[in-house]
């Protein structure tokens, strides 16, 4: 498996020029970045070779075309695009998950071209070949397994995971990043508000589960252990900031649509909740860079020490 991870300005410069918008002053307006940030971004993607600059028309082009006809996938433009290979598939995501072919060259997308506003058949017939080639990796129950949806499966000591849909080649969970605040022989008190959706191995699952109790290794499946900031960016989830065995901290995302809302609260060993302060941003963006900066407080290295990679 190789992962591969593509800013979001070089994703809207290639997005654009596969739009057929290659004129600087076309790329400036279309832009949701600065100028001086776009002028650096292309002048690196020139001397990388990734594109040329044809003085003749005055526009930016690809030095090679990329391999494949020009697609059509739907992506939030704000995030980063995450590409994992594997050796039968390749993934892609920008907010949503996409199974494509192997070698799949990624420079080759159109993000988020509204096909709606325009009669441009050129387009239509873009997204009819976007329909008929690419499929969101979407996961059907399995009638035989739906007694497991909503069992929590205790991974190792920090982290567990809650079974949604048990599907034929994978499973939907609910990864939880467990944290001890009280704990002895007889009970426990565990935070689990701070979660990220993920999928296993459907095989892998279902071998644990035929073993008997003692022979259960649930370590042996192998969990994502490679995630965007966006992953994390769902309604209530908790991400917390401090930790010290007995109290934590953390920023409920209360409100992720329209105005954006962080709720700041602090649980102790007795399982109280206190309410600590909120935050309102009626800026989507500046939000966003809130979390970052929670992220950075506590959530980076804890991943980190769970051999979690996060793209921030």
């Amino acid at each position: 498996m190789k992962t591969e991870t593509q800013t979001t300005i070089k994703s809207e410069i290639l997005s654009n020029i596969n739009k057929g918008i290659q004129k600087l002053d076309d790329l400036i307006e279309e832009s949701i970045h600065d100028e001086n940030t776009l002028m650096q971004e292309l002048n690196n993607l020139v001397a990388l070779g990734i594109l040329t600059y044809d003085k003749k028309q005055k526009i930016y082009k690809h030095k090679l075309e990329p391999t494949g006809d020009k697609i059509i996938l739907e992506g939030n433009i704000l995030l980063p695009v995450t590409v994992i290979r594997y050796d039968d598939k390749t993934l892609v995501c920008r907010g949503l998950w996409y199974e494509l072919p192997p070698n799949f060259d990624v420079n080759r997308i159109i993000w988020n071209v509204p096909v709606q506003e325009t009669n441009n058949s050129t387009l239509v017939d873009l997204l009819q070949l976007t329909q008929n080639k690419m499929k969101k990796t979407k996961i059907k129950q399995l009638d035989e397994y739906k007694q497991l949806v909503n069992l929590i499966i205790p991974y190792n000591d920090k982290l567990k995971f809650i079974i949604n849909t048990v599907g034929k080649d994978l499973t939907s969970i609910v990864l939880l990043f467990t944290h001890n605040l009280y704990i002895t022989d007889d009970s426990a008190l565990e935070f689990r508000g701070f979660k990220v959706n993920s999928e296993i191995s459907t095989d892998e699952l279902i071998d644990q589960l035929k073993r008997k109790t003692e022979d259960r290794a649930w370590e042996e499946i192998k969990i994502n252990r490679i995630f965007n900031f966006s992953d994390f960016i769902i309604s209530k989830n908790q991400i917390p900031y401090y930790y010290d065995g007995k109290t934590i901290e953390y920023a409920e995302l209360t409100r992720i649509r329209g105005n954006f809302k962080i709720t700041y609260y602090r649980e102790n060993n007795n399982g109280k909740v206190e309410f600590i302060d909120e935050d309102n941003f009626d800026n989507v963006d500046d939000g966003l860079e809130k979390i970052k900066e929670i992220f950075g407080m506590y959530v980076k290295e804890y991943l980190e020490s769970l051999d979690i990679e996060i793209n921030l």
